[in-house]
């Protein structure tokens, strides 16, 4: 240490504490306080711990701390089992490797022992079993393989236990949890065990939980005290395989106030929930079915209740959940809940995020967010909302994503939102909104960085003003373009998720990076030239004009869009050639469609749009040059397919055979729609008249649907 200095009394050293009556060394505080798990602070950095050093002379100490030291991937030295007067050792985040030394079995007087966050220690020792006095264990994200021994459940002290992140597989041993009878906090997350869970009562029972625990309406008190679960407070068993039932002696923990079995195999209902002390309830992402318990809503301490992804909940959402003032966080999506969403949800003034997605849901949405001031999320994204979204949204003012596509809303573009002074994540996509964007009472959109509003039925022109509000697209913040960033709660580790069409592939974005900028206007009834003004989004990722009825040149003003990734301007009337200022788009430029309109001219060479395939260009009957078949003439003008014959030689024909042809096909085309008119009019005959009358309607309706290719 700097400043440690030789001759000096070392009691008085940085992080050094002696014993008062002894002058003994008996503390070393030589880590970093609120650090990263995986971020060393490097007091020692990229230097070894010799089994020489001075350190393990100090036979009276009885609290190390190395935390958050670099060591260089070296092995944790034997010689630590010479401080036999240990009591506390933390040597996580210290980039220790190698095998846990077999000597730390006889460290009998540790109480606490953290080494996570290393380098891999091949597997927990059978060992450390022997040392009885530890408080708390704690070996996460160490990359520890094999199966927990049983050895463990003799720590009957311990209080804290922790294993998360690890690759422990195979079974949790039956006989640990009924001996650990201090037990406060437990986290298994993130291994691999498989099979059914503890059978908690170190019975001889088969199958998954004793059916004897399913026989009791409720557990009884003494009951809890018997197995010694009663103090615990934290369960994380999160991520792995474990199968069957969740068990209901789980809910009934008097104490237990965060619960997570996310990322499993339970399946079954979610049984009775028993106590009130749960604040949060993490079930997502398991296989889950049956209604939701009405029990759940008597939690009066809960926060955050998510119960979303491949789970097969059903039935409505109760009203009950709105006597829960406390909750943070509702996630009930990819369910089959259904009926409307509750009106008393207006009492939940401290929720920051409302989860529906892709449920059963009908009716209107409610007007109920005027007191929500606090909401930053709501997802309500595949059900069958119709009706105009509410302006209350409008009052709430930390929102920052608000995705309700795949419905059935209708009504104008909510202009209103674009006071929001948060608002990144604007997705109406595929519902029934309709009518011209005007912009004259429209705010700045000031946050905006991703507008998803395709497969409605906008029409009118693209207002350039309309652009001119997106800042937040044009250029980013110099705090943006430093480390990585997502749109979400850092400080709790939740990320919000939106299903995006990405490079032509829909895909479910499950963290949204700040500096990700998309526009889709894809798949509506847009007319007009495009905006100049689109060249000023220079941050823009990707840009979806596609099935419209744009028409008019490109503009050059693309051609500033460096950072683009995603061009579609496909299946609209665009005329003129490409921009020869096009060979300047970058590299990272993926997907690029042109098709379907009607440019002409020669395709810009040697540049990264010379790099696609001609699905980018076809359908535009003037266009010449790779990668198309047909050739450029010199003059700029386009000559005849290269795969043609001359007109004089084909198949032995002459002008003269195509003149006759030519005029029969004119006496046969107004012969047959005169006949088609009068039929029409006589409606006769009825049988083709009908067929035809279906045609034209299936056509109108596809309109809706169409399909596009897009980014």
């Amino acid at each position: 240490m700097a400043t440690w200095k030789e001759g000096s009394d070392c009691c008085l050293w940085e992080g050094v504490t002696c014993d008062p009556f002894t002058s003994h060394v008996v503390g070393l505080h030589l880590g970093c306080d609120q650090v990263l798990p995986y971020t060393p602070c490097r007091r020692f950095q990229g230097t070894d711990l010799h089994r020489n050093s001075s350190l393990f002379h100090l036979r009276h100490l009885r609290s190390l701390d190395l935390s958050g030291n670099d060591f260089n991937g070296s092995a944790i030295p034997s010689t630590f089992t010479q401080l036999t007067s240990l009591a506390h050792l933390n040597l996580s985040r210290s980039r220790f490797s190698g095998h846990i030394p077999l000597g730390f079995s006889r460290l009998n007087k540790l109480v606490s022992l953290d080494l996570s966050y290393n380098w891999p220690y091949a597997m927990i020792l059978a060992s450390i079993g022997n040392l009885k006095s530890l408080d708390t264990l704690y070996l996460s994200d160490c990359s520890l393989s094999g199966s927990v021994p049983a050895s463990i459940g003799n720590l009957t002290s311990l209080t804290g236990f922790g294993l998360p992140g690890n690759s422990l597989s195979g079974r949790f041993p039956d006989n640990i949890l009924p001996n650990l009878v201090q037990l406060e906090y437990l986290d298994l997350g993130g291994n691999k065990f498989s099979g059914w869970f503890p059978d908690i009562f170190g019975n001889n029972f088969t199958g998954p939980i004793p059916s004897l625990i399913f026989n009791l309406p409720k557990l009884p008190s003494q009951l809890v005290n018997y197995i010694g679960l009663n103090s615990i407070q934290w369960i994380d068993l999160g991520g792995n395989l474990l199968n069957g039932t969740i068990p209901s002696w789980m809910l009934a923990l008097p104490s237990l106030h965060w619960l997570d079995l996310s990322s499993n195999l339970l399946t079954g209902e979610i049984p009775e929930f028993q106590s009130s002390s749960l604040g949060a309830i993490l079930l997502q992402q398991n296989q889950l079915s049956g209604p939701v318990p009405n029990t759940i809503f008597n939690l009066v301490n809960v926060s955050e209740i998510h119960l979303v992804d491949n789970n097969k909940l059903t039935g409505r959402m109760p009203h009950h959940i709105c006597n829960i003032t406390t909750l943070d966080v509702i996630n009930l999506s990819n369910n089959s809940l259904s009926g409307s969403i509750p009106e008393c949800l207006v009492n939940l003034t401290d929720l920051t995020v409302l989860q529906l997605r892709t449920n059963n849901f009908h009716g209107s949405v409610p007007s109920i967010f005027g007191n929500m001031s606090s909401l930053e999320n709501l997802d309500l994204n595949g059900n069958t909302l119709g009706g105009p979204l509410p302006q209350s949204l409008a009052a709430c003012k930390e929102l920052q994503v608000l995705d309700v596509g795949n419905n059935e809303l209708n009504g104008v573009f909510p202009f209103w939102l674009s006071s929001l002074p948060e608002l990144k994540v604007l997705i109406l996509h595929n519902n029934s909104f309709h009518g011209t964007i005007t912009t004259e009472s429209m705010d700045s959109f000031p946050m905006l960085r991703i507008l998803d509003i395709s497969n409605n039925y906008f029409n009118g022109l693209l207002p350039a003003s309309l652009f001119h509000k997106f800042r937040a697209m044009m250029m980013l913040q110099e705090s943006e373009k430093v480390g990585v960033n997502y749109i979400g709660r850092s400080s709790t580790d939740e990320y919000y998720y939106v299903d995006l069409i990405v490079k032509g592939q829909e895909m479910m974005i499950t963290k949204i990076l700040t500096i990700f900028t998309t526009v889709d206007l894809s798949n509506n009834y847009f007319h007009g030239s495009i905006p100049e003004a689109i060249g000023e989004l220079k941050s823009l990722k990707h840009l979806n004009l596609s099935h419209n009825s744009l028409s008019g040149p490109i503009p050059s003003s693309l051609v500033n869009l460096t950072e683009l990734e995603a061009l579609d301007l496909s299946s609209n009337q665009l005329t003129g050639e490409i921009p020869p200022q096009f060979t300047s788009l970058t590299s990272s430029l993926a997907k690029f469609n042109l098709s379907q309109n009607s440019l002409q001219g020669p395709i810009p060479q040697g540049s990264q749009i010379q790099t696609f395939d001609n699905t980018s260009y076809i359908g535009n009957e003037g266009l010449c040059g790779l990668p198309l078949s047909k050739k450029c003439g010199g003059d700029g003008h386009n000559d005849h397919d290269e795969d043609s014959e001359p007109e004089s030689e084909s198949n032995g024909g002459t002008l003269f055979d195509w003149k006759f042809a030519g005029a029969g096909y004119g006496c046969g085309l107004v012969i047959g729609v005169s006949t088609a008119y009068v039929m029409f009019i006589i409606r006769k005959p009825r049988w083709l008249v009908e067929m035809i009358d279906n045609w034209i309607r299936r056509q109108h309706q596809a309109r809706r649907w169409r399909p596009a290719i897009r980014f």
